[in-house]
């Protein structure tokens, strides 16, 4: 089950194993905790802690003092995410059985800034994360959710490193409408109505849980089509 939105999680170099992640991040866990299925845990915002995710898949939303709500992203196994945004709040839940290490960040931090690997790894996933959240504030007020809908699916697309045999790009597996609704400001309808036209009009075609992007430069005009309308 791969559902996490690879771009938010991944480097395109590993500069670490798997099994020396694990070690540097067990080394500076302060608690160690296993919670089953469909948990949730509210994170506050004054936490001190990263989270690492030794095992499982979560979901993570932030939300404010009003309560709104927002699609963070999937954090899939082997990642971290750092926890403590001033007024913002997250919430976590377990899509599976999962297995965290919660980590003091300033003693991690302290740890990765005197190793150029660990330095790198971070910069990297950092400025993945940053950019596309400052896409989504950029856009408020200032695309249609059409266009928003359309410029995740080309996210998606320009992180996916799989394509057929027409040197299509395959992303394989979206998520949840529900989700992608929530990462947008939209309704779930929405983003089914979005996909079933986009899908009609050949720019992609749906396969199983996951797309086809049959035409990038067709996405890539929508949007900016989208954008300059409003």
């Amino acid at each position: 089950m791969d559902i996490h939105i690879p771009y938010f999680d991944e480097t395109p170099q590993e500069p670490l194993s798997i099994v020396q992640k694990d070690a540097f991040m067990k080394k500076n866990a302060s608690v160690i905790k296993k919670y089953p299925k469909n948990t949730q845990i509210i994170l506050d915002a004054s936490s001190e802690y990263s989270l690492y995710l030794y095992s499982g898949l979560v979901k993570l939303s932030i939300f404010n003092e009003v309560g709104v709500e927002r699609l963070l992203y999937y954090l899939k196994e082997k990642n971290s995410c750092v926890c403590g945004y001033p007024n913002v709040s997250m919430l976590l839940e377990t899509i599976e059985d999962s297995e965290i290490y919660y980590v003091n960040t300033k003693q991690m931090l302290q740890g990765i800034v005197f190793d150029e690997h660990l330095i790198n790894q971070l910069w990297e996933s950092t400025h993945r994360r940053l950019g596309l959240m400052a896409e989504r504030v950029l856009d408020i007020g200032g695309s249609s959710n059409k266009g928003k809908i359309c410029k995740l699916l080309y996210n998606l697309a320009q992180a996916s490193t799989l394509t057929d045999e027409h040197d299509r790009i395959i992303v394989r597996q979206l998520p949840s409408r529900t989700d992608m609704a929530l990462y947008v400001g939209t309704h779930k309808a929405n983003v089914v109505k979005c996909l079933t036209q986009l899908e009609k009009n050949g720019i992609i075609t749906r396969q199983g849980k996951g797309i086809i992007i049959n035409n990038m430069e067709q996405l890539k005009t929508i949007i900016q089509e989208e954008y300059y309308q409003q």
